[in-house]
């Protein structure tokens, strides 16, 4: 019997921002290809399926001309797209359906998390918070648009480069606390 398995609330949000479209969840082809074809059965008869229709193609070319072989291929290359398209499909109920799954393929740069608003991959889980209209989380630090005005509109274009600046600041001057480093910048760069 299958346990009943609960989600963070990070998860959570997650997948609600995810629903309500302000952030896109892509998958590597690839891995999701051979995700699917290692763990169901109906994805291994298809990879058999795939070598034995390329044999097939082999020798509709030998015996039957060109223009036959021609058509034989694009009937693979369409098969090839829809299994694409399942595999997709059944990866991504999958890994919305189990965290610990999502957590590994998105710790293994299988997954992307790109956020809508301004088309950004987001590429660590502290930075989902940044789809919080009123608020963004950088580094465990939580600023909003009143509390640090410069800093906030620099975390919504570009959160890496804010996220890698403010880390150098705190490991640099502040013996590694992001809230007193960000305080620095922010006034550094009001006072200019």
């Amino acid at each position: 019997m299958k346990q009943k398995k609960y989600n963070t609330p990070e998860f959570n949000k997650l997948l609600k921002l995810e629903k309500e479209h302000k952030i896109t969840i892509g998958l590597h082809r690839s891995q999701v290809n051979n995700f699917w074809f290692r763990t169901t059965i109906l994805g291994k008869i298809a990879n058999i399926l795939t070598y034995l229709f390329f044999l097939l193609i082999i020798i509709i070319f030998v015996k039957f001309g060109i223009w036959f072989g021609i058509l034989a291929t694009v009937l693979l290359v369409v098969y090839v797209k829809a299994l694409q398209k399942i595999a997709g499909l059944y990866v991504r109920l999958r890994l919305f359906q189990e965290e610990e799954l999502f957590n590994a393929a998105y710790e293994a740069k299988s997954v992307t998390i790109r956020d809508n608003k301004n088309g950004n991959i987001i590429c660590f889980p502290d930075e989902w918070n940044m789809l919080n209209d009123d608020k963004v989380l950088v580094l465990g630090v939580s600023i909003s648009q009143e509390s640090f005005p410069i800093l906030y509109k620099w975390a919504q274009e570009h959160p890496e480069t804010l996220r890698d600046q403010v880390k150098s600041i705190a490991k640099a001057w502040h013996e590694g606390d992001a809230l007193s480093a960000m305080q620095a910048l922010e006034s550094d760069l009001q006072h200019g």
